[in-house]
């Protein structure tokens, strides 16, 4: 055998000798699990703050309990950590408020969102899997109106909207909203006939959906409508540029006393990536916490913090974050403000199945909330 020949041989023995060697180095040492995504969504408006906060002062809640996010693309990319260590992957999405960002964790192309109340207890009620997480502000919304009107309060609104000839035309953002719950129950409170059909007899209040906040203030500017009813910063956006004035908080609109606290926005999640994922959704959720708290502690600096997120001017959040209340307590007025909403949900037959029979079988917070919260929602 010629002196190549052996030497192919004696590589391929050694390479034959060496492969389950190599098989059992490489078994020890599995691959790291890739990190778990969490797609989290969020309206662009400031009822939503906690999470800007959050994303905002790394540095902040790094030192102040460890959990933090690290900027990977700005508004849109982090890391999760606890101290150095990564959790999971956060992909945040900027989706307009109502039901279409709820709806979007309904169709599994969200994993957690913030969002309104209301869409979560429509869509809960038709089947779907998502559960609310945490409360995470009440109030925060107002009744705009032209700077000519000459009303000035709810009082003087209904007599003014009475002695006119023709329906006064408010507008509204988008389909199921807490502020298009409030107005009306407090129109029906008033006994102001009032309808979304212009030419309907009798009305005299015309609700007329914008299809979007950023339609609101040009509407009112260019005499389209004559007020809306919108959650903040939007209220405190127009009042500063002089488009409209404060007629009325919408937690001091009739029923009297019903509204104030009354639950607006939370978070909820896919109640089965909850489940698969429920230590980092935890940590998630502590964070966004304590973030809310921390508007509460600092709200002059989470001004600075939340406009320059929002690319408004600071003034504005100054106006605006006085009148929301942010807070993750399931407190009693929570869950007063709770019931509020399902009564009158079903009363105007926007809920009819899953919610309404367990608000009439006494079982509603094993429908609507997430296990991972059951802890907190026991805390007195």
């Amino acid at each position: 055998m010629a002196a190549s020949d052996r030497r192919g041989l004696v590589l391929v023995l050694f390479l034959f000798l060496l492969a389950p060697l190599l098989l059992l180095v490489s078994g020890c040492g599995k691959p790291a699990e890739p990190l778990p995504l969490i797609r989290l969504g969020h309206a662009p408006h400031d009822h939503h703050a906690a999470l800007y906060i959050a994303a905002s002062l790394p540095d902040h809640f790094r030192a102040n309990g460890g959990v933090w996010l690290k900027e990977v693309t700005p508004k849109a990319e982090y890391l999760l950590l606890e101290g150095e260590k990564p959790l999971a992957r956060l992909q945040v999405s900027s989706e307009k408020g109502g039901i279409k960002l709820i709806r979007k964790l309904d169709e599994d192309l969200l994993d957690l969102s913030y969002g309104g109340v209301p869409a979560m207890l429509s869509l809960i009620d038709q089947g779907s899997g998502l559960r609310i997480l945490l409360p995470t502000m009440g109030e925060g919304a107002g009744l705009v109106v032209h700077p000519a009107m000459t009303a000035d309060d709810w009082p003087s609104f209904v007599a003014y909207v009475q002695s006119r000839t023709a329906p006064v035309k408010i507008g509204y953002k988008i389909g199921t909203s807490v502020q298009n719950i409030i107005f009306e129950a407090a129109l029906r409170e008033a006994e102001v006939p009032y309808s979304r059909d212009r030419e309907e007899p009798g009305a005299r209040v015309v609700l007329v959906n914008l299809h979007g906040t950023e339609n609101l203030i040009p509407a009112l500017e260019a005499g389209v409508i004559e007020g809306f009813v919108v959650n903040q910063p939007l209220v405190a956006i127009a009042v500063s540029r002089g488009a409209g004035k404060l007629l009325a908080n919408l937690r001091d609109l009739p029923p009297a006393g019903r509204w104030a606290g009354i639950p607006c926005c939370a978070i909820a999640g896919n109640e089965a990536f909850v489940a698969k994922h429920p230590h980092e959704v935890g940590k998630l959720l502590d964070l966004l916490m304590r973030a809310n708290d921390h508007i509460t502690a600092h709200p002059q600096q989470s001004a600075e913090v939340i406009a320059a997120w929002l690319g408004v001017k600071p003034a504005v959040e100054r106006l605006s974050i006085p009148t929301i209340r942010y807070s993750n307590a399931f407190s009693a007025e929570w869950r007063q403000g709770m019931g509020y909403w399902v009564e009158t949900m079903i009363a105007e037959k926007e809920l009819s199945g899953m919610v309404k029979t367990a608000w009439e079988e006494g079982c509603l917070d094993d429908l609507i909330y997430s296990n991972a919260t059951r802890e907190l929602r026991q805390r007195k």
